[in-house]
């Protein structure tokens, strides 16, 4: 029985973790592409529209969340990379940010902005994406994360 060279059979053993890698980059590289399409189109439909005062935009939110919906608005224009003006209550989530590409990057990024805002940096929090539509669903839903992120942080003293 004849043996294969050392070098003949390390080869044959790396070549599916070769493959793997590169299907890896193949996928990533494909992935970024498609978020950066999606970004550009969200953020020429975003600047295209006419911008909304504060006092407009607060008017569906109760005045609980004023100054939350603030916060998100500023954090949806940062990372649109538009002016927050240009973020309106009305905007669906999928619609105007094409929520289910940016996720959960999106949704992690708005929030934990708003809870640095609030001085509250917390490792990590729980966040619920199901029904969310709106930007008004998506202001509840982190004003759930901030009121939980305060109780923790009031419960361990700080």
């Amino acid at each position: 029985m004849t043996e294969a060279p050392f070098a003949g059979r390390a080869t044959i053993a790396l070549m599916p973790s070769a493959n793997t890698f590169a299907a890896a980059l193949l996928l990533m590289a494909s992935d970024h592409a498609k978020q950066r399409r999606h970004r550009s189109v969200a953020q020429r439909g975003l600047f295209r529209r006419p911008s909304m005062d504060d006092e407009t935009f607060l008017t569906p939110f109760p005045s609980s969340e004023r100054e939350l919906a603030l916060l998100v608005r500023s954090q949806i224009g940062a990372f649109f990379d538009v002016p927050p003006t240009t973020i309106h209550p009305t905007d669906e989530l999928e619609r105007d940010y094409h929520f289910s590409t940016f996720e959960p990057f999106f949704h992690a990024f708005v929030t934990t902005n708003v809870l640095v805002q609030y001085g509250l940096a917390t490792p990590s929090f729980s966040f619920n994406t199901n029904g969310l539509r709106s930007l008004v669903d998506l202001t509840h839903e982190i004003a759930n994360v901030v009121a939980n992120a305060m109780a923790r942080a009031s419960k361990n003293g700080g």
